[in-house]
């Protein structure tokens, strides 16, 4: 079944529509109101969720014990009062077909229950089955699986310099693909939003703010909703352009300036001379007022190898490179104005509350959603 595009900003909402009730009405064979999806239509399965007139036929008791949410939306009524098919209950979701699935696929493995582990050093995922999973286990308050959903954004999206650039995240069926963390950073800040994970924020909005004018396009999901940045973060990365020009403008400076020279006194003037004129080639080719945009990069090494100075300065050089990359990764929350987010529980979830009907007020559809 094909769907309208839908497009949210993520940051404006506090969640989705929880699943509905059930409600009286035998469905026969002639009458169905869905498509059985073809992977999770188990003819033993004792419930049928409907997400967009697609049916999966699962197992009500491995759901409920696994989710608070589906364990009081089956509570609360009673089998002589329910919607069937083949004798199921049905229960309708607002989440797409795609979403739904990719959650089930954690719940109701196939080999094993695994979903991230702390010591892997590899993410084998798409980010469309990573947003997914972590949108779901939030919003239905599976909390293990949310954590390890978490702990893989975690390791995509670097919390300190020194993890900075080490992740390898491979997508499947895609040969050289780029890692998501240059490719999805929106949904990523959106997510970190949703979960409470803060410490993501400077490297992922940062991300974002590189994407230039098409983090106005937002990113598309398998099912054709768009998100966006919520205001706040849009405008926090249009507002950082000034600062990142004046903090690359800077590293030329520092790290080709007088400073950079290490060499003995018989070749200090030449190599004076050879990386004045490295500086100089930099400013030609950049220029002063639109300079290269990424300042975590290591661009400027390339300049270096190509430098007539001596190897003490090269090395200098590189040093000097390091060293500010670093002090800028470490003023990210301040040219950012992220200080007050890294300043809340980054390790605290969201509360959550034990009524149906305040959780209901919290999560609200997506199809009530604008742009």
């Amino acid at each position: 079944m094909s769907q309208a595009n839908e497009s949210i900003a993520v940051g404006g909402r506090t969640g989705e529509e929880l699943p509905t009730s059930l409600s009286t009405c035998s469905l026969t064979e002639g009458s169905t109101p869905f498509d059985r999806d073809a992977e999770f239509w188990l003819d033993d399965g004792s419930v049928i969720l409907v997400a967009r007139q697609v049916g999966f036929r699962v197992y009500r008791g491995l759901l409920a014990s696994q989710s608070r949410v589906f364990r009081d939306v089956f509570s609360s009524s009673s089998s002589s009062a329910s919607e069937t098919y083949q004798g199921c209950p049905l229960v309708h979701v607002s989440d797409s077909p795609q979403d739904l699935r990719h959650l089930l696929r954690v719940l109701i493995p196939v080999y094993n229950r695994n979903f991230f582990l702390a010591n892997q050093t590899k993410v084998f995922m798409t980010f469309d089955h990573l947003s997914a999973v972590i949108r779901l286990s939030h919003k239905y308050d599976i909390e293990d699986v949310l954590s390890q959903g978490c702990l893989a954004l975690r390791t995509c999206f670097s919390s300190t310099f020194d993890s900075f650039g080490t992740v390898s995240v491979t997508l499947p069926g895609v040969p050289g693909a780029s890692p998501y963390s240059t490719v999805h950073p929106i949904p990523s800040v959106n997510l970190a939003r949703l979960t409470g994970t803060p410490d993501i924020l400077p490297y992922a909005v940062y991300k974002c703010f590189l994407l230039d004018g098409k983090l106005l396009d937002g990113w598309t999901r398998e099912d054709g909703t768009v998100e966006h940045l919520n205001n706040q973060d849009l405008r926090r990365c249009l507002d950082a352009r000034s600062a990142i020009v004046n903090e690359i403008k800077k590293s030329m400076f520092t790290v080709f300036g007088p400073s950079s020279r290490a060499c003995g006194t018989n070749r200090a003037k030449s190599c004076e001379k050879e990386i004045s004129a490295t500086l100089m080639a930099v400013l030609s080719k950049e220029g002063l007022g639109d300079v290269h945009s990424d300042i975590l990069s290591s661009w400027r090494q390339s300049q270096i190898a190509k430098s007539a100075a001596c190897n003490a300065c090269r090395v200098r050089m590189l040093d000097l490179d390091t060293q500010y990359r670093k002090e800028c990764w470490g003023r990210l929350p301040d040219i950012f104005s992220l200080k007050d987010d890294l300043n809340k529980n980054s390790s605290a979830q969201p509360e959550r509350s034990s009524s149906s009907s305040e959780d209901e007020s919290r999560l609200v559809s997506c199809s009530q959603l604008t742009s």
